[in-house]
This record gives C-alpha cells, sequence and structure tokens, in this order.
C-alpha cells in the first residue's frame, strides 16, 4: 500500500488524470493523493474511463500539454 505521508515529500509539479467514468475507487484515490502533495493537482476526464491515455488522446493531450505550458 502506497504511504500517503511519504506523497508530502514530493515537490515536483504533478498531474493525476482521471476518468470521470472510472470506478469511485480510482477517483477518491486520486483525491486522496492530491491533497497529500504539495504541488499536485487533478483533472477529472469527463466520458473516460481508466486508460484515457491509451483510448483517447483528444482528451488528454491538452491536459497534460495545458500542464507542462503552465509549468515551464
Amino acid at each position: 500500500m502506497f504511504d500517503l505521508s511519504a506523497a508530502a515529500d514530493i515537490t515536483v509539479p504533478t498531474l493525476l488524470l482521471v476518468g470521470g467514468e472510472s470506478p469511485e475507487v480510482f477517483q477518491v484515490c486520486a483525491q486522496e493523493v492530491v491533497e497529500a502533495m504539495p504541488h499536485a493537482r487533478t483533472v477529472l476526464l469527463e466520458g473516460q474511463g481508466h486508460g484515457a491515455e491509451m483510448f483517447a488522446a483528444e482528451a488528454v493531450a491538452p491536459q497534460v500539454l495545458a500542464f507542462l505550458g503552465d509549468e515551464r
């Protein structure tokens, strides 16, 4: 199991993408990780399930590019 207290030591900007159609446990876990990490944020990809990076690049790519643009 992942120790959330260790997440507080991760200081790099981090983006968590969560499919709106993913099982609720994934959404809850992502929220817990974001709350534990000081420089993390989450984006909910409406209408997408788990594995959107493989099946819905058109939904994922703009989020990743925006995140990278914000962090430069």
